[in-house]
């Protein structure tokens, strides 16, 4: 919400959000609170998350030691994963409370809260419920994209991109689901390793969608674009001009399928009884078997579709 509303970017590696644990442990049953620790200035969701444990951990070993938990001010060191002392703080006045007597109230016409919430950009949970609504996301997959600013933006001009190119009357459904597929996959792996910078440049939202193209058009696999899209990310290079000097392209002629398939099922002839005397799952095997046999570059639902029917003989 920080960041949608641009109050923060929330790089909490560079200090622009920092955590403050306030905690404390009481027995099972007990009704009685213990002793507060407050340990201050954690910089990462995950430091919070192990400072946590450890502090946890630290006051019951010194509780069933018989020890006292002093209220004082902690830091958590990530190279070490435990807490340290800073200050302690065993009286309220400790903490130097006292009343400003240079600040008046502020009071906050209801005209004006409601004037600045109009103002507002689209909140995260607002962009969740359009997200599944107008989109048809799942609300899981919804929430993945919206967590990142910018990464949620990327999806959505993919989105209006490919609704930009389809003809009339082509249905955009798969667009969609091949693009969620694509950004929930590789584009976010890539964003978790390298950053946001991913988004930009030669692997910007344009570049991705021409390559995701390629996929919907047939003249490429969905697994060579997910290759190609990650050497793209490697060496900063487009990746339409890695599908090019690689030479990459998809088999979708029916004559080259059909002989695929039918040499592969010549060649495991004990699978093939198994399979029509019921056993389904090994039509996985078949399918695998075909795409090795064509090196990746066959179109799995051609595959599929040619199979099935060479199967029921």
């Amino acid at each position: 919400m920080l960041r949608a509303t641009k109050v923060s970017d929330g790089n909490m590696e560079e200090g622009s959000f920092r955590c403050d644990i306030n905690l404390s442990i009481r027995r099972p049953g007990s009704t009685t609170f213990g002793t507060r620790v407050e340990i201050k200035n954690v910089n990462s969701f995950r430091f919070v998350h192990k400072a946590m444990v450890h502090e946890i951990e630290r006051q019951i070993e010194a509780v069933e030691a018989g020890e006292k938990i002093v209220q004082e001010t902690r830091l958590f060191d990530p190279v070490s994963g435990r807490t340290k002392p800073m200050r302690s703080k065993e009286e309220a006045l400790d903490y130097r409370y006292f009343p400003e007597p240079d600040l008046p109230p502020l009071v906050l016409p209801p005209a004006l809260v409601e004037e600045e919430r109009k103002a507002l950009p689209e909140l995260p949970e607002e962009r969740v419920e359009r997200f599944c609504t107008e989109i048809g996301l799942l609300r899981a997959d919804a929430e993945i994209l919206v967590a990142e600013e910018e990464l949620a933006r990327y999806f959505e001009e993919g989105l209006s991109l490919f609704r930009a190119s389809l003809a009339p009357g082509e249905p955009f459904r798969k667009a969609r689901e091949r693009w969620t597929s694509f950004v929930l996959s590789e584009v976010l792996r890539e964003v978790n390793r390298r950053g946001e910078a991913v988004l930009e440049g030669e692997t910007s939202v344009s570049h991705a969608v021409r390559l995701l193209e390629k996929v919907l058009g047939g003249s490429l696999s969905f697994s060579q674009a997910k290759e190609v899209y990650s050497r793209a990310v490697e060496e900063n290079r487009s990746p339409l001009s890695l599908v090019e000097e690689l030479g990459l392209v998809q088999l979708s002629g029916d004559d080259e399928l059909t002989a695929l398939v039918e040499a592969v099922l010549a060649e495991n002839p004990a699978e093939v009884d198994s399979y029509r005397s019921g056993k389904d799952r090994l039509f996985g095997f078949f399918v695998g078997a075909v795409m090795k046999k064509s090196r990746g570059k066959a179109n799995p639902e051609k595959v599929n579709e040619i199979l099935r029917a060479k199967l029921k003989g």
